[in-house]
């Protein structure tokens, strides 16, 4: 099958999930249609969508050795006994796992990783990321030239516009090579196709084989009360698996993703074009975005800001405010932070040293430990947001909702 029939077929296979308009236009005191989609029962058509395979068995079965991996480690470390191992040599310190300590991050983490057991799990878990992320390097860097030729025929095509800017300043916070991918989001050309396949097949621990996680979260993104959604924007979007869900609850708005890593963003343009959704795409800054006062109903965010400098986030939430309209809607779903009522930082022991291990060691993520002692949701209301939390949250975050008022 060509390209072209391919993307035939899955232009075909798109409309019908997400029941494209075909030609009326609804009144405009309506609310916008939406879908709902159901990320436990997907349906053959979805799976089969929004699904993404290794081109050889060899790599394909080393990531299930490490999706595998994964879901041992899990159970082993939340297990009875490893608890009750971690207990004793907390009690033995005069600690407990459950209550709340006065050391800092740092010392926690050299307190427990005298813990050989506990010790013996952060170092394995940072293995088998290294080996989830070396492997599908080696992968896709096999096919690098194909695969630099589908992008490069694919950003100038639809559907979906993407807009590339190479002068680009990159800002230092965005260059760490996050969750130790090699090259991060902006230094491999190939940083799509290496993030989407690894994460999804790797590190998700088989939760996202299909987007699950993404669908999940999105179906939960606060939507304006009056119900009009005709235009979306999700910040920091990545490889666009948070946008496309977005693109197909809401089919008839214009959709829009926004990434500064070029490399994530013309994989997200090419994966949406693969798929048959109109979504755009623009390579950009969140605090310097370029788009009009006033002109979304919805912007989301998906695990951005722990990911970014807190000096940064009253400029990109004052951002977030003035792109929105009057009523529209801005959801937060990222890790917890100070400020929330639904679920705060753990400040015990085993909470602050995993929290290190997380900025410092294991993902590598600089921003984490500043972000989660911060009061989020109190700069959203300095920002003249009106600020809500809803009972559920999903997909690996907890959401905080924010609506800018009439």
């Amino acid at each position: 099958m060509t390209d072209l029939e391919r993307r035939t077929v899955l232009a075909t296979a798109a409309a019908a999930l997400t029941g494209a308009a075909v030609g009326t236009d609804e009144a405009a005191d309506k609310p916008s249609r939406e879908v709902a989609i159901d990320h436990e029962n997907l349906t053959p058509e979805q799976r089969k969508l929004m699904g993404v395979r290794f081109k050889g068995l060899e790599a394909e079965s080393h990531l299930d050795f490490v999706t595998g991996f994964r879901r041992v480690m899990g159970r082993v470390g939340g297990n009875r006994d490893a608890s009750t191992e971690t207990e004793r040599f907390l009690r033995a310190k005069g600690l407990s796992t459950l209550d709340d300590t006065d050391l800092n991050h740092e010392q926690a983490w050299n307190l427990i990783t005298q813990d050989q057991p506990f010790a013996a799990r952060l170092r394995l878990m940072s293995t088998i990321q290294t080996l989830m992320w070396d492997r599908t390097m080696r992968a896709m860097h096999a096919d690098r030239a194909e695969l630099l030729t589908a992008l490069e025929k694919s950003d100038k095509s639809g559907p979906g516009k993407l807009e590339l800017n190479p002068n680009l300043q990159i800002p230092d916070y965005a260059r760490h090579e996050i969750h130790q991918q090699p090259g991060g989001y902006v230094g491999d050309p190939l940083g799509g196709f290496v993030y989407h396949h690894a994460v999804t097949q790797g590190f998700r621990g088989g939760t996202a084989d299909h987007d699950e996680n993404h669908i999940e979260y999105t179906q939960q993104h606060l939507k304006p009360a009056d119900g009009k959604v005709k235009r979306v924007l999700d910040i920091a979007c990545g490889t666009g698996q948070s946008t496309t869900p977005m693109k197909m609850r809401f089919p008839d708005a214009e959709v829009w993703g926004l990434e500064v890593g070029a490399p994530m963003v013309r994989y997200a343009h090419y994966r949406a074009a693969k798929m048959g959704l109109e979504v755009n795409f623009r390579h950009g800054l969140v605090e310097e975005n370029g788009f009009p006062d006033n002109h979304f109903c919805m912007v989301t965010e998906h695990l951005m800001f722990h990911e970014v400098a807190v000096e940064n986030h009253e400029k990109i939430v004052k951002e977030i405010f003035r792109v929105l309209r009057p009523g529209g809607t801005f959801s937060h779903h990222d890790l917890v932070s100070e400020g929330n009522p639904k679920q705060k930082p753990s400040h015990t022991v085993t909470g602050k040293a995993q929290l290190w291990e997380t900025t410092r060691h294991n993902n590598y993520e600089p921003h984490y430990l500043k972000y989660s002692g911060s009061d989020f949701p109190e700069l959203l209301r300095k920002t003249g947001f009106v600020v809500s939390f809803p009972d559920r949250s999903g997909g690996g975050g907890t959401h905080v909702y924010a609506t800018k008022p009439v």
